[in-house]
């Protein structure tokens, strides 16, 4: 099957029609971009409706139309014309990712042409939701694996797309179990040889605009043979820094045998940060991957962890330097007296000076990490950290964010700002662990009480204890609450009393302890029992006032 004289012809108008928006647009883009960089100048909302532009004209007048033949299909990707055109269409798509990652626009302008993504105007937290979400959708929509019935090739900067789409996604550890992680990344490294064999060996013609076939087993359309230094190394999409396609492709793979095979992992990790020493995203996925095994066998292992992960960050952070910082679209916003801190790179949507806080949140929690006050240089270091976080990148301040930050807060005895932290948790509480909604609950109680509004606590309390059907530690906060409450010797008698059923009700719940449920319910009952010690001699002790 081929195409007919007047099929080719048309075929070849559209292709010199998209050559010409093509030229124009990098024509455009190079004129200014360098007053984005040097400057912060947002680009024209035109330059990204052109970009829309010629995608969509691919979608609507050039590729294969939803429903056609495979046949057709084939035809079509197995063309010079067919594959130049598909270039083309790639190229520019990848621009578009590019443009996300480093707000060569404004909100406004991707919400012309992106309206259907979900978007709350007005809230710090909701615009970078937006805006990671916006990044990934058109991430997604460069990112494939080939299969058999759909004939549609791979291109170097197919390829690129589809190793960011991974790597993006190994930021939700449980993709990595997903059939469709598994298959598209066992495609990607199958394909990169392939595709790069063909881009060394590209036959060139003299008349480019010859339609040849069979295009599956060599490139004409590329026009020029390509060495293995210009097919491997690229600029990274967000921070400009060169980034080598193999190191890549062997940081993903080793995700394959993560973490039933442990020694191979190991060994295309070598091989990835050989080929490629300063590979920042290496040090993000490590991170990730010690994040995601059950780890903490005890207080020694969690250390070890905790300062593994800060080693990784500031390793992927000095290298990070030598990138020139480009223009942030977000406005800077300070609290009264707070002053603006130097500038520091990072990634936008995986964000090193997170898991640094992250970290130094653990170490502070550990015990065994170090001695009295000292420990609360950690709190310090972890709270400088998340201001960078807000300040520099588009990290997604969720749930999990305000979590972490709340608890810095607390433990710092800054129970306004925790407070207001603990807010959000409540408002992403359906995408967090009951545990961690649960902590916050408990943690806000705790701020209120010591900020002298110990009454105002009751009430959400038994909302929560309702929502949360029964909850142990929320029970518990409910009767910590009360008994602070207490002003007489009388009624810490009814709260002592409320203390011995809780017990009984533990002692009686047949936990094992040898297991995490077992373990925090031995460590609840112990609490109340001391609780149960204390009361009792509070009040049998003639020393203490009857009322207060």
């Amino acid at each position: 099957m081929e195409y007919n004289e007047e099929q080719i012809k048309g075929m070849i108008e559209k292709l010199k029609y998209l050559e010409y928006l093509y030229k124009e647009l990098e024509q455009q883009l190079r004129k200014k971009y360098s007053n984005f960089v040097q400057t912060g100048e947002t680009m024209s909302p035109e330059l990204f409706k052109m970009m829309i532009y010629i995608a969509d004209y691919y979608n609507d007048f050039i590729g294969p139309k939803k429903g056609s033949s495979p046949k057709e299909s084939k035809l079509f990707f197995t063309s010079s014309i067919g594959l130049k055109i598909w270039d083309i269409f790639i190229k520019v798509q990848l621009l578009i990712v590019k443009s996300v990652i480093q707000e060569w626009f404004t909100i406004s302008t991707y919400l012309e042409t992106h309206p259907k993504i979900e978007y709350i105007p007005g809230e710090l937290e909701d615009d970078r939701i937006y805006f990671n979400r916006l990044f990934s959708k058109c991430l997604c929509n460069n990112a494939f694996a080939p299969t058999m019935s759909s004939f549609i090739p791979h291109t170097r900067e197919s390829l690129i797309s589809s190793i960011y789409f991974l790597i993006y996604s190994l930021k939700d550890n449980s993709l990595t179990n997903s059939q469709f992680f598994i298959y598209m990344n066992k495609e990607i490294v199958r394909e990169y040889p392939i595709i790069k064999e063909r881009y060394l060996n590209a036959k060139i013609v003299e008349d480019k605009y010859q339609m040849i076939y069979e295009q599956d087993k060599e490139f004409t359309f590329l026009e020029k043979k390509y060495n293995e230094h210009e097919y491997d190394w690229f600029e990274d999409l967000e921070t400009n820094l060169p980034l080598n396609l193999n190191s890549l492709i062997k940081l993903v793979e080793a995700y394959l045998y993560f973490p039933q095979d442990m020694n191979r992992f190991n060994e295309l990790l070598e091989e990835s940060l050989k080929i490629d020493p300063n590979n920042f995203y290496f040090y993000t996925l490590r991170i990730k991957s010690d994040s995601s095994i059950p780890q903490y066998k005890d207080n020694q292992h969690t250390i070890e962890l905790a300062l593994r992960t800060k080693e990784f960050c500031e390793r992927g952070l000095e290298i990070l330097k030598k990138a020139k910082p480009l223009p942030l679209r977000e406005e800077i916003k300070l609290e009264e007296g707070e002053i603006l801190p130097e500038r520091k790179n990072d990634l936008k949507l995986f964000s090193f000076y997170f898991e640094m806080a992250y970290s130094n949140l653990i170490l502070f929690e550990t015990p065994d990490t170090l001695a009295g006050d000292t420990k609360y240089l950690y709190l310090n270091q972890a709270l400088e950290e998340f201001q960078l976080v807000e300040l520099f990148t588009r990290y997604p301040l969720d749930g999990y964010y305000y979590f972490a930050k709340g608890n810095v807060l607390y433990y710092l005895n800054m129970f306004e700002q925790a407070i207001r932290c603990y807010q959000y948790v409540d408002k992403y509480s359906c995408k967090l662990p009951k545990n961690a909604v649960i902590d916050a609950i408990v943690n806000s109680c705790n701020c209120l009480v010591a900020m002298g509004y110990a009454s105002m606590c009751l009430e959400e309390l038994d909302k929560y204890i309702e929502q949360y059907e029964g909850d142990i530690r929320l029970r518990l906060e409910k009767i910590y609450v009360e008994e602070v409450m207490c002003k007489s010797k009388a009624e810490l008698a009814i709260i002592k009393e409320k203390y011995t059923n809780l017990a009984k009700e533990l002692s009686d719940s047949n936990f094992e302890v040898n297991n995490e449920t077992g373990i925090y319910t031995q460590r609840w009952l112990d609490y109340v029992k001391s609780r149960i010690v204390e009361l009792e001699r509070v009040i049998s002790d003639p020393m203490v006032a009857k009322a207060w």
